[in-house]
């Protein structure tokens, strides 16, 4: 290990580093203590000797840190010195690698105008600015005010996030939705333009989303309940106390979430509650401001999604009724909306994943993938259409519709591994792109100096993995070059395969960047994500790393060197790997990673857990997932006294989606029971799951 971070240290400084990182090393190792707690499922009792290290008060943790058990908090303070001296060796380096992210910042970027009626809208950041700044002009007088100022209303706040920033349709108010401990509950505010101050009620407990009616003098929200689950819609009337807002609709099961919406047309506010797996949608007309109307599309039916975009009298329903699995469009009048009045629109096709659809006046805009590429078809309603096509090999694209509803165009944003960004305005009517904007990074970076591939690797048992690689134009393929894989593959979300700042300065220092779009993920539609949950887990893991040995045998890395990292269920990834072969590893990060699952899923207490057994399975009610979940869970697998490769677990004290406990109970274990190493843990003591925003 030490000769891996060594030959590590030197290739990518330059430098010869004289000193083993051991040696440099001088704070004590933390050795957690040992207190026995048992846990007895379907008869069989397991011990769990860290589960003191969860706080009894957890859920005040979240949102006050402060409160923290003293000697909880002691024992994280020596883990972070730890940290911090096993890291000390790579304080250069580590400065040199943040003035290069910080080099690849547009320090003054602004987003493309948007125009609603007479105004239009942006966001931009001021140099050395850490927050965007909302903006808007006046089209007629030209007159710009700035309407939030995020580094002001940052100011005397150790941690800091912005959910929202909604104006209000008729231009006069703005709500604005901040969270200010990073346990991701969220303070809505009203503020009138005209005057700068906020109206004195603060609705505290919210997701951070919200809706305005279509009088603007109402405001929808979702309230979050102890257990930061979404439980209540209410409708806030602007100018009065909040003990008068309205409800109108509680959602009962836990294992839902719940969230508002508007739809395009400005019409209808829709709420819309569900799993991975399972959802329904109500909606009220954007005129009712108390919700009256609230009005149920299709019952909840176990493994039926569908998702609602609206025109004229019809609502276009983006469904998987009827084993549509990568899903089709189906229409509904309005009026009468009900499932025996709908209608197909766009039929189902196996092979390519319809992902969600745009309605606008005179136009439905399609997002597909396929062969986990992304797509955009633009078609009038009447059955012509057309593909906005992309040039490269592998890319991430976003679309936004500009404006108001009847617009005619469509933003699309595209990226590379490579190129930072270009934003393309669409011409509905004929295709035609005109560049908005291309992002042009003040470092000079030249996307031609980089090459991005995409290929396949076929996995064990014949499945075609899409890989996706970065590496500078002066790498060869012969086993010289360091390799860095990332990955994720959980609830159907999609792999990155955009612009990384990150991955630059790595392939910038001769090491290849490799990301794994492995089952489990939505990559290459709903099918490939059910490859890899519940009982077909396990090929989410073996993608994995058979994606590594294939790259190893293209001469891309060595075994026993190779870097990976994954975040959140990316990083229980890792830790199952790991626990697989790590004998194919040198180094390891796990971001705010999910190891603890089996405790984790077997406790219906935690915020998330309801929501998860359609990811995982259920096993407090099903011995076969609780069989399975044991089988792979990180915490319960370590290989005693096999090496292990050097591990470290950012971390953040306030997260609510994967509590802090986890990675620390998890690098404890490790220590204990695995040679190798180090292992680390750096838990931030102030933020959540998406890191310190201050």
């Amino acid at each position: 290990m030490r000769k891996h971070l060594t030959a590590l240290f030197e290739k990518l400084t330059g430098k010869k580093n004289n000193t083993p990182p051991a040696a440099q090393t001088t704070a004590s190792t933390p050795i957690a203590p040992k207190i026995a707690h048992t846990i007895t499922q379907f008869g069989e009792t397991r011990t769990d000797n860290y589960h003191w290290m969860r706080d009894v008060n957890w859920q005040q943790v979240l949102k006050d840190p402060a409160v923290l058990d003293d000697t909880i908090r002691n024992h994280l303070d020596a883990e972070n010195a730890y940290t911090q001296a096993n890291l000390a060796a790579s304080t250069d380096l580590t400065k040199t690698i943040g003035d290069e992210l910080a080099g690849r910042i547009v320090p003054t970027e602004s987003s493309v105008p948007v125009r609603f009626d007479n105004f239009e809208y942006w966001s931009e950041f001021r140099e050395g600015g850490n927050y965007p700044v909302y903006k808007r002009r006046d089209v007629t007088s030209g007159t710009e005010e700035t309407i939030f100022d995020g580094d002001l209303e940052a100011k005397g706040f150790k941690f800091f996030d912005i959910a929202e920033v909604l104006r209000s349709p008729d231009h006069k108010y703005i709500a604005y939705a901040v969270d200010t401990e990073g346990s991701e509950y969220y303070d809505v505010r009203v503020r009138e333009l005209a005057t700068g101050k906020d109206f004195p009620a603060v609705i505290r407990k919210t997701d951070g989303s919200c809706e305005w009616s279509a009088d603007s003098s109402t405001l929808f929200y979702v309230e979050m309940d102890d257990h930061h689950r979404a439980k209540d819609v209410k409708a806030h009337t602007i100018g009065t106390d909040i003990t008068q807002d309205k409800h109108i609709y509680h959602e009962s099961d836990d294992a839902f979430f719940m969230n508002i919406s508007k739809t395009k047309s400005g019409d209808y506010i829709l709420v819309t509650c569900g799993d991975s797996e399972t959802n329904e949608t109500r909606f009220f007309s954007a005129n009712n401001n108390d919700g009256a109307g609230l009005t149920l599309v299709r019952a909840r039916e176990a493994g039926v999604q569908y998702n609602l975009a609206h025109r004229d009298d019809l609502f276009y329903i983006h469904t998987n009724i009827g084993g549509a699995t990568e899903f089709k469009i189906m229409t509904a009048p309005v009026a009468n909306c009900g499932e025996e009045n709908w209608q197909e629109f766009h039929a189902h096709n196996d092979n390519v994943t319809l992902t969600g659809i745009l309605t606008l006046k005179n136009h439905l805009v399609r997002l597909e993938r396929e062969n986990a590429l992304p797509r955009v078809v633009v078609t009038d309603y009447k059955g012509a259409e057309f593909t906005v096509s992309f040039p490269d090999a592998a890319y991430d694209i976003s679309t936004s519709a500009g404006g108001d509803f009847s617009t005619d165009k469509i933003r699309v944003n595209y990226v590379t591994m490579a190129n930072p960004g270009v934003t393309f305005e669409v011409d509905l009517n004929n295709g035609d792109k005109k560049i908005l904007k291309e992002k042009k990074l003040p470092n000079g970076h030249d996307p031609s100096e980089y090459v991005v591939e995409r290929f396949n690797v076929t996995a064990r048992d014949g499945a075609e993995v899409p890989v996706t690689l970065l590496r500078h134009k002066s790498v060869k393929a012969d086993g010289s070059a360091p390799l860095y894989q990332y990955g994720y593959g959980s609830y159907g979300l999609l792999s990155p395969s955009g612009f990384s700042s990150g991955a630059i300065s790595l392939a910038d220092r001769g090491v290849v960047y490799a990301v794994a779009h492995i089952r489990g993920s939505g990559d290459k539609g709903e099918a490939w994500h059910k490859a890899g949950k519940k009982a077909t887990k396990i090929n989410t893991f073996n993608d994995f790393v058979d994606v590594t040995e294939a790259l190893l045998a293209k001469g891309y890395g060595k075994k026993g060197e190779v870097c990976m990292e994954g975040r959140s269920a990316g990083g229980m990834l890792m830790g199952a790997v790991v626990n697989m072969r790590p004998d194919l590893y040198g180094a390891v990060v796990a971001g705010v990673a999910f190891v603890d699952v089996l405790n984790t899923i077997s406790d219906a207490t935690l915020p998330l857990t309801p929501p998860e057994w359609e990811e995982w399975g259920n096993p407090i009610t099903d011995k076969s997932y609780y069989d399975l979940l044991k089988s792979y869970s990180p915490y319960d697998n370590i290989q005693a006294g096999v090496k292990y490769p050097l591990i470290i677990a950012p971390a953040g004290l306030t997260d609510p989606r994967v509590t802090y406990w986890e990675p620390a109970k998890w690098i404890a274990r490790l220590r204990e029971e695995a040679a190798g190493g180090p292992f680390l843990l750096k838990m931030n003591m102030g933020s959540g799951h998406f890191g310190s925003a201050a």
